[in-house]
């Protein structure tokens, strides 16, 4: 259903909305990861890596 509608949506909100949101993840994964040592910060950073487009 919403197949021809995405690539739209994408090349309209994509640049405002998802790279911001990727960074922003990566950033908190960086965070939790430099602060805790968290193993559930590699996750976050694979989320942010996808998310960003990497």
């Amino acid at each position: 259903v919403f197949a021809p509608i995405a690539p739209g949506l994408a090349a309209r909100f994509g640049p405002k909305i998802v790279l911001p949101s990727g960074i922003g993840i990566a950033a908190i994964g960086m965070f939790i990861m430099y602060f805790f040592g968290h193993p559930l910060s590699y996750s976050t950073m694979a989320l942010a890596l996808i998310l960003v487009g990497a």
